[in-house]
């Protein structure tokens, strides 16, 4: 009896000892859990703290190419929503100088998104080019920037004023330090975008004024 009694002792001192084992290491299970749920809150909690202070400084360098200086270095990229609203740009040059090797890598660079969707390539025109570059310079020399000109007229007007015939047109305009950044830009804008992806759109022309450090004001004219 008393051999019966110490088996069985032994057994419940090891059964509490396994049940105590158990029990830690269910705390410290429960700890681990909690102390991940805790960390992910806080990187979620901070991710959406610093996302609307990425949106506000991007808004705010854009707001200030806006208003820089002709010295400024531009950063950004600005695309017109075409809606025909200005943008005054704060500083006029008339020191700038028109890239014909910029305008035919923007060229290729069109068509090959054309091209990565499913279209034709676009034909090069030099009279649209001529009405491109012509707006370019206004929007640098009045300093503004808008597909309205500083006399008052759109893309069909100025397109009837160089003598040019048409059926459709469109235009796309962007204020860039590259073209690479240029075109991305006007990709991710819907309506640039669908210019660029016209398929009732044959022809194109470019006109770039390289005005150095203030960066590359572009225009681009389309018909069909």
């Amino acid at each position: 009896m008393k051999l019966l009694n110490y088996f069985l002792k032994r057994y419940i001192k090891q059964l509490n000892q396994k049940i105590v084992l158990e029990i830690l290491l269910s705390i410290l299970f429960c700890l681990l859990v909690g102390f991940f749920v805790f960390n992910r809150y806080k990187l979620i909690a901070r991710s959406n703290e610093v996302l609307p202070k990425k949106v506000s400084l991007i808004n705010k360098v854009k707001d200030q190419l806006l208003e820089a200086s002709p010295s400024a270095k531009l950063k950004v990229v600005i695309v017109d929503s075409q809606s025909g609203k200005e943008s005054v740009l704060n500083f006029k040059t008339s020191k700038f100088i028109y890239s014909s090797a910029l305008e035919s890598q923007m060229f290729q660079i069109v068509n090959n998104e054309r091209m990565k969707n499913g279209l034709n390539a676009l034909k090069y025109d030099f009279n649209l080019e001529a009405v491109a570059r012509d707006h370019s310079a206004d929007m640098l020399i009045h300093g503004y920037f808008s597909h309205i000109s500083f006399s008052g007229k759109n893309v069909a007007q100025r397109l009837t004023f160089f003598g040019i015939n048409y059926a459709l047109a469109g235009e796309n305009i962007a204020f860039a330090p590259s073209l690479i950044s240029a075109n991305e830009g006007l990709m991710d804008s819907p309506e640039h975008r669908d210019n660029i992806l016209n398929p009732q759109f044959h022809r194109l022309g470019i006109g770039i004024a390289d005005a150095g450090s203030l960066g590359l004001m572009i225009t681009q004219v389309f018909t069909n």
